[in-house]
């Protein structure tokens, strides 16, 4: 991303908010299952294939679905192994949701 300093070591807090963020898992999940084997037409003339493509600008000139997962960090990516991730983060929230509840829910007044 622009602005960011590659050689930097990233913040630890930003390092665990990245990792228990419900969303960057589910993006990460919807891109692999869209682009995981996808391969775009080849049989256009070179003008066709850049009007056919998807627009994402530096990226819009890839051959398949597989370089865009290379070009987003994701070339490793697998699907299954995301929704696990996924699944056990929106498990321990909802938990967590419950002895939240259950322990310090709203107190009501007795009539």
């Amino acid at each position: 991303p622009s602005g960011v300093n590659t050689d930097e070591t990233p913040n630890r807090v930003m390092e665990w908010i990245k990792l228990f963020s419900p969303i960057k898992w589910a993006i990460e999940a919807l891109v692999t299952a869209e682009f995981r084997g996808m391969t775009f037409e080849k049989d256009r003339d070179f003008w066709g294939n850049l009007k056919e493509l998807p627009r994402m600008g530096g990226l819009a000139m890839v051959r398949d679905g597989d370089e865009v997962l290379d070009a987003l960090g994701l070339g490793n990516a697998n699907y299954n192994e995301i929704m696990i991730k996924l699944s056990k983060l929106t498990g321990t929230f909802i938990i967590f949701s419950w002895l939240g509840l259950a322990f310090g829910g709203p107190k009501f007044q007795q009539t």
